[in-house]
């Protein structure tokens, strides 16, 4: 973990994480959900890495009911930006103030987020209530983390 910053730890109680604020909107109210971080939609490291996430998007959508990439992008053109990778099974969530980056601790004084992936599960209002970490990690998925922490992740009970 990068000292600067303060993810929030595993048993923390998320901020709210609204479903209607997510391009697209889900068709129920998910329970399980892996919150990816980038820091700009277009960024070359980004791109490798939403083209790495959608390459086991598939099989992370098994265990999880939602994939939900967040950066400092408005909607249309951070949707459009993950519609390109391939990413049309991903949801959009963009973050232009940083807000939700700064409630889950990993907001760059730069203004950008730090790539970061959190798995939620949702408390008893849903996620728009808040939900409970169940697992975070600074520079997850296809940068220094292997694919198989994401995998034991998925395989904590449920929260």
């Amino acid at each position: 973990m990068n000292e600067a910053l303060a993810p929030l730890a595993a048993g923390s109680v998320a901020p709210p994480l609204p479903p209607e604020h997510w391009l697209p909107r889900p068709p129920r109210a998910p329970a399980r959900v892996l919150l990816c971080f980038l820091p700009l939609a277009g960024a070359p490291v980004c791109t490798g890495d939403v083209r790495a996430l959608v390459a086991v998007a598939g099989e992370l959508l098994r265990d999880v009911d939602a994939i939900v990439v967040a950066s400092v992008d408005r909607g249309e053109p951070l949707r459009r930006f993950l519609d390109g990778q391939g990413g049309q099974r991903l949801h959009a969530c963009p973050d232009p103030a940083l807000g939700l980056a700064r409630a889950f601790g990993v907001a760059w004084p730069q203004r950008f987020a730090a790539r970061a992936s959190f798995l939620l599960a949702a408390g008893p209002g849903g996620l728009a209530a808040g939900g409970v970490v169940r697992a975070g990690a600074v520079h997850p998925i296809a940068f220094n983390r292997p694919l198989d922490q994401l995998r034991s992740w998925l395989r904590l009970p449920p929260g």
